[in-house]
């Protein structure tokens, strides 16, 4: 399952399969992380990657895979819906992944967290 925003419109979609081919990396990509950041260490989430995948369809695509759960899920999708807008096209989507626990260990062979909650300790 996986939210799809682009400009102020979110939607969930199911797909059956996510292949996980690599980070997506460069000087857009890191200032939206950098962007995002507060937002993440504040979500109660645990990582957040940002890949490249490939759907079942054969789409590749741009995704925000986010690793944990929060009771805010849908108000972190809009807030961070609203930092890709202002800072890409409106017409751009952004895919955001709410990654299963197999889906964890899979992106994590090709791709590393930009965000990781730091572990009290």
């Amino acid at each position: 399952m996986f939210d799809w925003f682009k400009g102020q419109k979110s939607e969930t979609l199911q797909v059956h399969r996510i292949d996980f081919l690599g980070e997506q990396n460069g000087p857009p990509e890191r200032e939206f992380k950098t962007s995002i950041l507060k937002l993440l260490e504040e979500s109660g989430l645990d990582a957040a990657f940002l890949a490249r995948v490939l759907y079942s369809d054969g789409q590749v695509a741009t995704a925000l895979c986010l690793e944990g759960s929060s009771p805010r899920q849908k108000e972190i999708v809009g807030e961070i819906g609203a930092k890709f807008s202002a800072q890409f096209n409106r017409e751009t989507s952004l895919d955001m992944i709410f990654l299963t626990r197999e889906q964890s260990r899979n992106i994590r062979s090709v791709c590393r967290p930009f965000f990781q909650r730091a572990v009290p300790g």
